[in-house]
Parts: structure tokens; sequence; C-alpha cells
């Protein structure tokens, strides 16, 4: 059972190495670099470190933005403030929902 699970998981990672390279072999055109000057190969190498660049800028962006919601979500978001912790009104529902009695309190 646990050599057909491999076998499994191995197929799929073949079959996701596959699709991977369908999709950049659409999106991304075959780079020509031969019959190029000098110079013009100076520009191409420079549009492509400014892409890079930009690419790179947005990359840090959006990591900052996640560790910054992560970071809120860890301390409740509102500071202290507001709606109740889901631990004190979740609680009694999930007993419920497995048939336990709950008592009449919220505490957990």
């Amino acid at each position: 059972m646990l050599a057909k699970a491999k076998e499994c998981w191995e197929q799929e990672q073949e079959e996701r190495e596959a699709e991977k390279s369908r999709y950049l072999a659409q999106r991304i055109p075959t780079l020509e670099t031969r019959g190029l000057s000098l110079s013009a190969l100076q520009d191409l190498c420079r549009d492509l470190h400014a892409k890079v660049e930009v690419v790179d800028e947005e990359r840090y962006d959006i990591e900052a933005k996640c560790l910054h919601n992560t970071r809120e979500v860890r301390l409740g978001g509102s500071g202290g403030r507001g709606a109740p912790t889901p631990q004190l009104w979740t609680r009694p529902l999930l007993l419920q929902g497995l048939g336990v009695a709950t008592q009449g309190t919220l505490a957990p």
C-alpha cells in the first residue's frame, strides 16, 4: 500500500513538472540572443535587470503585507477591544455539534 502511494506521488510530481514546463513554454517566449550585437545584448541585460528589480520590489511588498497580516491575526487584530476571542463563543457551539451537553457558562 505504501509502495502504491509512493508511486502515485511520484507520478503526480512528474505531471506537475510537465504542466509547469507547458505553462512556461506558453507564457515565456524563448530568448533569442544569436546575431545580436554587443550593444543590443547590453540593452537586453539592462531591460531584464530592470524587470527583475520591479518583480523583486513587488515580492518584498507582498511579503511585508503577509507578515503584517500574520502578526495582526496572531495578536487578535483588534488590540483587545471589540469582539470577544473566538475561543469563548465557538467552544459551546463545537461541543454542541459533538453532542456534548454544555453548562450555562461561556468559560472554557
